[in-house]
This record gives structure tokens, sequence and C-alpha cells, in this order.
């Protein structure tokens, strides 16, 4: 089997992955295999991102598409990993 070595991987990046790894009993090394996998053989979802950004209007300008939407507070935070 082959082996990589991953150089200047974002602290937060490695911290999400060593979170989960640890909320799911896995090793880190297990972890990040596991999500190498997925994300390699998911393809659809990466023609689906592209196809998604195509189809977004281009501004030409400065202005903010959703400068007129008004804020309802601090939010909630969401753990994505």
């Amino acid at each position: 089997m082959a082996q990589i070595l991953i150089r200047r991987l974002d602290d937060e990046a490695l911290g999400r992955l060593r979170s989960r790894a640890a909320r799911e009993g896995r090793s880190l090394e297990e972890e990040c295999r596991l999500s190498l996998v997925a994300a390699a053989t998911r393809p659809d979802l990466l023609r689906a991102v592209e196809a998604w950004r195509a189809a977004w209007p281009a501004i030409d300008d400065d202005s903010d598409p959703f400068g007129e939407l008004r804020p309802r507070g601090s939010g909630r935070e969401v753990d994505l990993s």
C-alpha cells in the first residue's frame, strides 16, 4: 500500500480531524485515511459544487448580494466536522 506525507496542513483542519477521530473512537491516521478515501470516491459532489458555482450569477462590482438581509443576532455555533 502507498503512503503519503502531507505538509503544511492547517491547524484548524487537523484539530477537526482529531476531534472527529476521538468522537468515532478511531486513530487520527484512520480518520485521515477514511476522509481521503471518501473524498476520492465522491466525484459527484465535486461536479455538483462546480455546477453550482457556474450557475451563480457573476457580480461585476463590489456589491454584497446578501447586504439587504437583516441579521438576527449572533446565531448559534455549528460543528461542521
